[in-house]
């Protein structure tokens, strides 16, 4: 049996309903809205910050709220869509930009741009060799010519590596396929792990001790584990990382060094029970990712 999460690479049919509303209506709702910020933006750094914005929400809540509804198991189906995402991101967000100057801001300004004929007149020349468009884009000036399709084009593999970051880890959160859903995860701290390796180890051999060593943490303001548990029917996952205390920031609070530990390893049940409490071990029963995790991000900063 294998001892990490590994997902089975399943693709629900809700997929026929979650892909059109995110690659019809919720992408190009973000596009349309980054074009207009890029035309009216006061300085080219306020235009790279609205484009950064706009590629983090895609990658965090568009990515979370596709696969999870969706019920995506798979990585690759979770990339292509990832690809999907970034070239429509990217050319509509052009295409809105030209738009703009034909555009007045009323309600028929609104159906301009959503006019399938102004789009591909908009689009014509971008998508063709005429290279008089001139186009704001991420980098701290206004570029036409050739040029300017090489930094978009570069600028869209950026996008996509940060896109495809947060769709493939949404889709490698672990899944009970057993009751068709997505685990609850139960986050609590403990005290460090002073032997990494050996503490892996040690569950990798079904040896448990080691987790008598432990004692739950209410008030962190030193050295830490944090463990994340994901219950399924048969088996428990747990992704563990130790945090060293490095300092303090400017307010006061405590400044740590995450060293991960391990990622979805599988433990018994009887394993995870010694560290969580009963009510909550029980309560993941009842408890899916559709209820408590939608508002999971690609990284989770903790005190």
């Amino acid at each position: 049996m294998q001892q990490f999460y590994k997902p089975s690479g399943k693709v629900s049919a809700l997929v026929l309903i979650y892909a059109p509303l995110t690659f019809l209506i919720l992408i190009p709702a973000t596009s349309l809205l980054h074009g207009i910020v890029l035309f009216h933006a006061p300085g080219s750094l306020f235009s790279l910050t609205a484009t950064i914005a706009c590629v983090v929400f895609i990658a965090t809540k568009c990515a979370d709220w596709y696969i999870s509804n969706a019920k995506i198991r798979n990585n690759w189906v979770a990339v292509i869509s990832a690809l999907l995402a970034t070239v429509l991101f990217c050319l509509l967000s052009v295409i809105f930009y030209c738009m703009c100057p034909e555009t007045t801001w009323t309600i028929d300004g609104f159906f301009y741009l959503l006019n399938p004929s102004n789009l591909y007149s908009a689009a014509k020349p971008v998508i063709t060799d005429k290279y008089e468009v001139s186009v704001r884009t991420l980098v701290l000036f206004t570029i036409s010519g050739r040029m300017l399709y090489i930094i978009l084009i570069v600028e869209a593999l950026l996008a996509f590596l940060f896109i495809a970051v947060g769709f493939h880890t949404q889709a490698g959160i672990p899944f009970d396929e057993k009751n068709n859903r997505w685990v609850k995860e139960i986050v609590k701290n403990f005290t460090f792990i002073k032997s990494s390796e050996a503490f892996k180890e040690s569950l990798q051999n079904h040896d448990i001790s080691v987790l008598a060593e432990l004692n739950e943490l209410q008030d962190i303001n030193t050295d830490y584990s944090k463990f994340e548990f994901f219950k399924m029917t048969d088996c428990c996952y747990i992704s563990v990382g130790n945090y060293r205390k490095t300092g303090e920031k400017k307010d006061g609070s405590p400044k740590y060094k995450e060293e991960e530990v391990c990622k979805y390893l599988m433990i018994s049940n009887e394993a995870a029970q010694k560290l969580l409490p009963k009510q909550s071990f029980d309560g993941n029963k009842e408890d899916s990712r559709e209820d408590s995790a939608r508002k999971r991000r690609l990284k989770k900063y903790y005190r």
